[in-house]
């Protein structure tokens, strides 16, 4: 088990489907659940439902995985359900529902922590929906992330059941293979309750830039805390993954994590968002060699990448032509899941980014149409299949955000 690509055919995952939660999200607190505006939740069922059906098409509805049901899966132990609801009432501060979480059965609890219950002043988890930022595979490795905003605080508990506890992740757990900033649960709890200062790291900071080598984006949710912590453990037991990267981007919600700017899609190719990531020194590059503990600096990620994917074209986000880059930037542009080498997801109103890839040779398909003809997804080459987008987008991210990848072959 492992991932040691970006690209390489997919073969399991974990999503979220959107759940009721989405629906509680109102104008007044859109922005403390990180969200721009509120969605249409029923648009919204629609456009990731097909999302979940390309995925299903490509690896079976078996490895198409939901975390909501892992965690229901989880909470069937009574003694996990115990921690569990502790864990949960202290993280929240609701000790005096305790008794009644007990008594709810795994499904519901698990719904519970997931959809909140507003009448109980227990907020829904929106961003869930984000699977991308609760940890990622890197080589044979499963790191959990410690989210960086209080909103996705609780996403870091439910995870840290799963990955530790549900037999999925079992390869993992025994072998001491699951890595986070946190060293238990306890400390997980207390990163989480702090308001500032503590290690943050999420999933869309972390990428596999080649077989042996690990990029994490320095972003406005990663932090160095948390990449000191994920580095040190690295150094103690990695044999697969020679390089540490990390890309300094800006603190700024435009790119508030590594794959807002930055996605590969075929061999030798990503898109990526020009203004930032050109030969100008705005995203300077720290790469650790593990081994020999010795490093290398990058004025800017252009020079990283003549180092070390010298070969590697970069599409523009928007053609490369403003306003459109900043524009499509905006809504996922730069934010591309790939099946396998070659064929990609994205969004559909990205249209001069989508020109961009026409003038390479991808054809681009609209993915109920192409579902509904009944073409076996292996069989493409160099295609984008688009998704609808005006809901998902709102809510901040896109395909390849909506996706959590825990085995490429």
């Amino acid at each position: 088990m492992g991932n040691y690509s970006e690209i390489t055919p997919l073969k399991k995952i974990i999503i979220h489907s959107p759940d009721p939660g989405i629906a509680k999200v109102t104008p007044e607190f859109a922005t403390d659940f990180l969200y721009e505006d509120i969605v249409f939740f029923p648009k919204i069922q629609e456009e990731h439902a097909a999302l979940k059906s390309l995925i299903e098409n490509f690896v079976g509805k078996a490895h198409c995985l939901e975390i909501g049901s892992l965690l229901a899966d989880v909470l069937e132990e009574p003694a996990l359900k115990k921690q569990f609801v502790q864990a949960l009432c202290t993280l929240e501060n609701i000790g005096d529902k305790r008794s009644v979480l007990l008594d709810q059965s795994a499904i519901e609890l698990a719904q519970y922590s997931i959809e909140g219950n507003l009448a109980q002043h227990v907020y829904p988890v929106p961003n869930l929906i984000f699977t991308r930022d609760i940890g990622s595979v890197a080589g044979p490795f499963l790191i959990h992330a410690t989210a960086a905003k209080k909103a996705r605080a609780r996403e870091s508990l439910i995870t840290w059941f799963v990955f530790h506890y549900h037999a999925e992740f079992s390869g993992w757990s025994s072998k001491g293979l699951i890595l986070s900033p946190a060293d238990d649960l306890d400390e997980l709890i207390r990163f989480l309750s702090m308001p500032d200062a503590k290690p943050q790291l999420e999933g869309g900071d972390i990428m596999m830039m080649a077989p042996n080598h690990l990029l994490i984006g320095s972003s406005e949710r990663t932090n160095e805390r948390g990449i000191a912590r994920i580095k040190q453990k690295l150094s103690e037991q990695s044999h697969d993954i020679e390089y540490l990267s990390v890309a300094y981007l800006p603190a700024s919600r435009y790119c508030m994590h590594w794959d807002t700017v930055f996605t590969f899609t075929n061999h030798q190719e990503a898109v990526a968002y020009q203004p930032l990531l050109n030969d100008k020194d705005t995203v300077p590059v720290k790469t650790i060699s593990l081994k020999e503990n010795k490093e290398l600096r990058f004025k800017s990620f252009h020079e990283f990448t003549h180092h070390f994917l010298p070969q590697l074209e970069l599409i523009p986000c928007g053609d490369g032509v403003y306003p459109f880059d900043q524009r499509e930037q905006w809504t996922d542009g730069c934010n591309f899941f790939a099946l396998k080498p070659g064929v990609i997801i994205g969004y559909d109103r990205n249209e001069k980014t989508l020109e961009a890839f026409a003038k390479r040779g991808y054809q681009i398909l609209e993915a109920n149409a192409l579902l509904k003809t009944g073409t076996s997804l292996h069989s493409l080459e160099k295609t984008i299949i688009t998704l609808k987008s005006s809901e998902l987008s709102r809510a901040r991210g896109g395909p390849h955000c909506l996706t959590f990848p825990l085995e490429r072959a």
